[in-house]
Parts: structure tokens; sequence; C-alpha cells
């Protein structure tokens, strides 16, 4: 008899989108916009998502969201890498294309949006459980085997020493810091730290300290009234010209053109991000959300078109005369 353990892995959050927050993890992120107008930007490509679009984002890769209308929810997910491994996925080289904004139908898009549904409000573990295994196995369909190792799913075999190197870099960004200076910090070679560093975080060790004085700099930019010039030499740039250079390849935009942008709304709620919903809010993605709850049992291809409705009414009018014919 086989045995077999699963064990289910994932961190879900529902939050009121506000102004750009740069991140990148080893995680595989799902977004489901539930309510509002978004800009994810991705690597310096921009997607405007729309009510019920998708979009996985894969490991490593930075992005941020920006709320383009107020009251823009959305929900997000993320699965570690390690869960598709271990549930059986052979290709580790390769990533998750799903982006229904270039792609607007797909059969597998309701099944995805019913299992992220069943893993918030499900009455049952058991339902949720099945749910997140039902998610894993459609999301599975959009990975895609590339030839580049850039897009290897993340597996750190030395996980202790790359998160002392990232936190010490998170709170050094802005310091002049040598990569012989950090392998000390672990006890590695240069060369070694340095393959390592791009093994395990798909980006080489320059780019991290760029992403992380990047990262600090967007924070600046919104809650702080300092010049560009300051905020650039604060988060670790010597050069004003680099620094507007950086931000423009990462973000597609200057430091100035994206303060232009900041509305007091968005920055009050990038003070709130991650808070508790407003009670209006709350209520209405639950109602968003519990409408997915249910799939249809039927074999349509066609589950959020026009037809549906008339298959509605088709099988209700079947009910009824069955009921008729049964009464005489």
């Amino acid at each position: 008899m086989t045995s077999y353990q699963a064990t289910v892995n994932y961190d879900e959050l529902i939050y009121e989108v506000g102004s750009y927050h740069y991140n990148w993890h080893s995680d595989i992120e799902l977004l489901w916009l539930l309510t509002g107008k978004v800009e994810a930007n991705v690597d310096g490509e921009f997607i405007s998502l729309q009510p019920n679009d998708l979009l996985v984002i894969n490991s490593n890769r930075g992005h941020a969201t920006f709320a383009e209308e107020a009251n823009s929810v959305m929900l997000r997910l993320h699965i570690p890498p390690e869960a598709f491994i271990e549930n059986g996925m052979e290709d580790t080289i390769g990533k998750f294309v799903l982006n229904s904004v270039d792609e607007h139908v797909n059969h597998l898009y309701e099944p995805i949006r019913s299992a992220l549904a069943n893993l918030t409000y499900a009455k049952s573990q058991l339902t949720k459980t099945s749910a997140y295994f039902d998610l894993l196995n459609n999301l599975s369909q959009f990975y895609i085997p590339t030839d580049s190792s850039e897009n290897t799913i993340a597996t750190p075999r030395h996980q202790k020493a790359i998160s002392k190197l990232t936190e010490y870099l998170e709170q050094h960004s802005s310091e002049d810091i040598s990569l012989s200076k950090l392998a000390d910090q672990v006890n590695y070679s240069p060369t070694y730290l340095s393959k390592l560093l791009k093994s395990q975080l798909g980006i080489t060790y320059s780019e991290y300290v760029m992403r992380c004085r990047l990262q600090q700099a967007i924070r600046e930019l919104t809650r702080s009234t300092d010049n560009i010039s300051s905020i650039a030499f604060q988060v670790g740039f010597h050069d004003l010209k680099v620094f507007n250079q950086s931000f423009k390849k990462h973000f597609g935009m200057t430091p100035s053109a994206y303060r232009q942008q900041l509305t007091p709304n968005l920055v009050q709620n990038d003070h709130q991000f991650k808070r508790a919903l407003s009670d209006d809010n709350k209520k209405l993605t639950e109602k968003l959300i519990k409408e997915h709850l249910k799939l249809e049992t039927n074999s349509s291809p066609c589950r959020t078109c026009e037809f549906r409705e008339y298959q509605e009414r088709y099988s209700s009018l079947m009910s009824d005369l069955q009921k008729v014919v049964e009464h005489h």
C-alpha cells in the first residue's frame, strides 16, 4: 500500500491596494482583482487589471501594484514553489504564464476562482484542502518549461545563509557593501556567494542591492516630502542620474512622475497597508468571492459568457417539464 502525506501551505491576504509597495520573493504569487482598477508592474511591464482578472507572478520577479481607482481590493495568494515539486511537478526550469488581461477567455479561470473562494470561505477544512490541490493542479496547466536557468523554481539548499544575507542587505543596503564584505557574513568565498545568490534568488548581487534601495526609495517618495535628490542619497544612490535611470528601468517612469500620481487617498491607503478592510469593502468582497464558491457540474466550456444564462433557463425548464410528466 502506497503511503502519501499531503501538506497544505499557502498565505492569503485580501487588502485594499494603494501606492507601490515594491517586493520580490521566492513564492509563486496569484492575484485576483475583486473591485476597482489596478496597475500591476512586473519587472517594468505594466498590466492593467480589471475586476475578476487573474495574474500569476513568478518567483523572484520584482513587482508592485498601484490603485487607479478608489476601493480597489485584491485577493493575493502566496504558494511556495516546493508545493508543486513535492506534489509531482517534474519540470523545475520554467515559468507560469497566467494573465487574463492577455488571454481573456480560458476554461480554467473559473475553477481557479472557485478554488480561491473555497480556500477563503468554505466551512469544511476538507473542502479547503481539496480546493488547495485543485488550485495547484489548475495552475500547473499554465506552467511552461523554458531553457533559461533564470526561471528555475527556487529550492534553497542554503536557506539559513540566504536568509541571513538578505536580512543583512535589507538593513544595510544604503551603505557601500562589497561582495567580499557580504561573503564574510556567512564565511563563503565571493565567487561561491555570487553563484549561490544567482541560483537561489534568480538575480545578481548588484541587482538585489539595487532592488533594496529602490524599495526604500518608493517608501520615502510616498510618505515623505523630502526632495528627490535627498531621498536618492538617503537610500544609497550617490548619483541622481543613476537613481533616475534605475527607477525608470524598474517602474517605467521617473521618480517625479511617480510622485505626481499620488493622491491623498493613495497615501492614506499606504499608511493602512495590509490592515483590515473597511466594513463596506469587507461585505462587498465577501459577497463577490462567495459567488464563486460553487462550480457548475455541467461540461460547458463557457462558464462566464452570456450562454450560461440560457443554459440555466434550459435546465430550469427541463426540471419543470419533468415534474409535469411525473404528475400526469
